[in-house]
């Protein structure tokens, strides 16, 4: 499942394809500095430290994973001086470059800067979901619901180049998680008994990205599962506990009030009775 939202593997992410001109540029100045020491140094020797805060040094990425990719370009835009200043005074550099993609153009930095905001949900999201020491199933769903509100956002960017790359992000994004009923109904549960979530979202969320009769369905569904989960819990409380009169649940057993804008609205799934 987590190749599915930070787009890693082997495969690369469909939304870079449209955008690999000006990554390949700045990602080619990249592997130029970091190809021997001497360019390294010669690199450092570059930087104004007047003009240039971020004191630390770009990695090269791995150019099939959404976070590397971000991170060095984040960096590297942090220097974009640095390499205008090398670009001046390392010959070498110059015709390397251009024998490859070319050097990195005025254009290919603006239009990083302006896709940086855009590769940092993933990559937040990424860091987020992907804790090893404390559960994350109750913020999964929630970060992939966030991806896709944002990727329908940049659907309507002005820029073309932004627009293009965010319908490609949308065609893969609702491959695996466009269909409401096909959505992983356990880790729906487990965000809807977050306590900062609760089924208050998952109505607001489904009311508006999806249609109507969608949502509709889709609501349903996660009451129906959760009564059955309810279900099985105290069948199974009942068996451990032959001896004590059964129980049976009743209205207000499963109440979710909304943590949603303050509201106080709240929402009851009605007893199965």
């Amino acid at each position: 499942m987590k190749k599915k939202v930070d787009g890693g593997g082997g495969e690369k992410s469909d939304g870079l394809k449209d955008i690999d001109n000006s990554v390949l540029r700045i990602r080619g100045a990249v592997k130029y500095i970091q190809s021997s020491g001497n360019r390294y140094d010669k690199f450092k020797t570059c930087i104004d430290p007047q003009k240039v805060e971020y004191k630390g040094f770009v990695n090269l990425d791995g150019d099939t994973r959404w976070n590397s990719t971000y991170l060095m370009l984040e960096a590297a835009l942090k220097h974009m001086s640095t390499f205008g200043k090398l670009e001046m005074q390392d010959r070498a550099y110059v015709r390397e470059l251009k024998n490859g993609n070319g050097l990195p153009l005025l254009e290919d930095w603006e239009y990083v800067h302006s896709i940086l905001p855009f590769l940092a949900l993933f990559h937040d999201a990424t860091v987020r979901i992907s804790g090893s020491s404390y559960a994350t199933s109750n913020m999964y769903m929630f970060e992939v619901f966030g991806i896709g509100k944002k990727i329908r956002e940049m659907c309507n960017h002005p820029d073309s180049r932004i627009r293009s790359m965010a319908q490609s992000m949308k065609i893969k994004y609702d491959k695996y998680w466009g269909e409401p009923n096909s959505l992983n109904m356990l880790l729906l549960i487990a965000l809807i008994l977050d306590p900062t979530h609760k089924m208050k979202f998952i109505n607001w969320y489904a009311e508006h990205f999806f249609g109507s009769d969608e949502a509709t369905s889709f609501i349903k569904n996660v009451n129906s599962s959760l009564i059955s989960l309810f279900n099985e819990y105290n069948g199974q409380m009942g068996e451990s506990l032959a001896s004590s009169q059964e129980y049976r649940p009743h209205e207000g057993d499963f109440l979710f009030q909304s943590s949603l804008g303050g509201s106080s609205a709240s929402t009851r799934l009605d007893d199965d009775d």
